[in-house]
């Protein structure tokens, strides 16, 4: 029997959410969207995260729930559709959020990570910000949520799944590699002192080899 339990997120977990988004990928997101400042970046994530439209919104991700009630997983998962639906309003919120002149160098980063974050790939669904307290790690929740991905993407008829990883997680690198996903090609870092990432696809179904190609 599980310790946790996982259930589509709410607008209401935006508080202990954000420092687990925060954690599966800290240094670029305070660089995007703090500029620098983690406070900053926090801020605008529980907003993103508790409107429905924006790519870090709730719709888009799942929780894990312990036994004390405290929430200590999450996982985003995102197809080409639902990215291409939310990009416009992921920038509108940013220039909302922050005004003309923080938007707009906020926004200029947003690009450069983009370039090597791209979106996901038709006939793909993505995994980001999967993180796990450490209280919870090591009691199975990993597998868990890579398990409600594959169901995920096996329901929507899609290929495979894919993520990116920073290039120096090692850890996180055999996490995956024991879940059965393989590496394609590690992506270039968005600037200078941030890491790149490896880029990795698991098979759902036969599917034609799409994941192979280059961004």
């Amino acid at each position: 029997m599980s310790n946790f339990t996982i259930r589509p997120a709410t607008a209401d977990d935006a508080t202990a959410a954000i420092p687990l988004l925060l954690d599966s990928g800290r240094d670029a997101l305070v660089w995007a969207y703090g500029l620098g400042d983690e406070e900053r970046s926090a801020r605008f994530l529980r907003s993103a995260f508790a409107r429905d439209d924006t790519v870090f919104s709730w719709p888009h991700a799942v929780v894990a729930i312990d036994q004390d009630e405290h929430v200590v997983g999450l996982m985003y998962l995102h197809d080409h559709d639902s990215v291409e639906a939310c990009s416009g309003a992921t920038i509108a919120h940013l220039f909302r959020y922050f005004g003309f002149s923080i938007g707009a160098w906020s926004y200029w980063r947003t690009i450069r990570l983009g370039r090597s974050l791209p979106e996901p790939k038709p006939g793909c669904l993505h995994i980001s910000g999967l993180s796990i307290a450490i209280q919870a790690r090591g009691k199975g929740l990993f597998g868990e949520l890579i398990e409600l991905a594959v169901r995920g993407g096996e329901v929507k008829e899609l290929d495979y799944l894919s993520l990116d990883v920073e290039k120096l997680n090692h850890h996180a690198h055999s996490c995956y590699e024991s879940k059965g996903f393989v590496l394609r090609y590690t992506r270039p870092e968005p600037a200078k002192g941030l890491d790149g990432y490896r880029y990795y696809t698991r098979p759902l179904m036969a599917h034609s080899g799409e994941d192979d190609d280059d961004d």
